[in-house]
């Protein structure tokens, strides 16, 4: 389970989530999220919710960032209308895998931000579930991602979810094919706790943040 020691605090994360709106709201890709379903706002009233996915450059196995060495937080107002951070160890990257989900290529979620609702994960567990458009690069198997060459994928079936998954926190594998993945999977107190904090959220559907951590010092000033 997350701990009450976080790396960011509440006020950080604040800077973060608005930063990062700020940062991408006038492209038109994500322009279209905030006409169709509106801005992005930051917990400010009681059993209000933001999620924030932090991704890590970290090791790189066959080319995938195949650790779970990201962080997925979810920052809320709590009943009393106290302000609350927990962060949980998991993913925002597709893992190693041989597996052809798509003859395109894995997916891997641009940064941005994005809304989740409610639903299933294959069909069988409650999880969160994209309540918009997503972007993101491809990339096909023993290649790595270009985020240079100007051309990105929209998912918009439905099938990007924020779940649990991933006991081997050294190997996510096939846990991810572009999902946001919570570690310790669906019995773990993780994926329980930040579950449930969702289902309090009075702001739905829940607006998720994604931000690559070398771009954070500079939302907070550093």
């Amino acid at each position: 389970m997350s701990t009450n020691e976080t790396k960011f605090t509440f006020d950080e994360y604040r800077k973060i989530f608005e930063g990062t709106v700020a940062k991408y709201e006038n492209e038109p890709f994500f322009a279209k999220i905030v006409k169709d379903i509106g801005r992005p706002a930051f917990p400010a009233a009681r059993r209000e919710v933001a999620l924030v996915g932090i991704r890590h450059a970290g090791k790189i196995i066959n080319h995938r960032g195949d650790t779970a060495d990201d962080i997925i937080s979810i920052v809320r107002m709590d009943s009393d209308s106290l302000p609350m951070v927990r962060e949980y160890q998991g993913t925002t990257e597709p893992g190693n895998f041989a597996e052809v989900i798509n003859p395109d290529g894995d997916f891997e979620m641009c940064p941005g931000f994005y809304y989740f609702g409610f639903g299933l994960h294959h069909g069988k567990n409650p999880c969160l579930v994209q309540a918009c458009a997503v972007r993101g690069e491809r990339a096909h198997k023993h290649e790595d991602f270009n985020w240079t060459d100007n051309t990105t994928w929209t998912i918009t079936d439905g099938s990007l979810h924020i779940h649990a998954g991933i006991r081997d926190v050294n190997h996510v594998g096939n846990w991810s094919a572009g999902c946001q993945v919570v570690a310790q999977g669906w019995e773990g107190a993780p994926w329980k706790e930040f579950y449930r904090y969702c289902e309090l959220a009075e702001n739905k559907p829940i607006p998720y943040v994604l931000v690559n951590e070398t771009d954070i010092g500079g939302f907070l000033g550093g």
